[in-house]
């Protein structure tokens, strides 16, 4: 599978636009703390492969509010071998 990146504007067009109840959380991941980070994935409901995904970073936050927050958004190109392998893991496509 690879994972390519994309807009913030193709990512919310999935999710909000075109596909709000098709969807579902593939996985998420948050880790508070020294590293400050959201990890979010979506996939079609019932499927086993990824579709979006998104990440947020921050190096610190002060009254609530987040400094220095970053994100990053991509697609899942899913290959002949994925589907031979679905447990296979994801290849950066940066």
């Amino acid at each position: 599978m690879k994972k390519i990146p994309t807009t913030d504007q193709m990512y919310w067009q999935i999710l909000k636009d075109h596909h709000p109840s098709d969807l579902s959380v593939y996985s998420t991941a948050t880790y508070p703390g020294g590293s400050r980070y959201v990890e979010t994935v979506w996939c079609f409901k019932g499927s086993e492969f990824p579709l979006v995904g998104a990440l947020t970073t921050w190096d610190s936050e002060n009254d609530g509010k987040r400094e220095n927050e970053k994100h990053e958004y991509w697609m899942y190109a899913i290959t002949k071998e994925d589907l031979d392998n679905p447990t296979q893991d994801v290849e950066q496509g940066r």
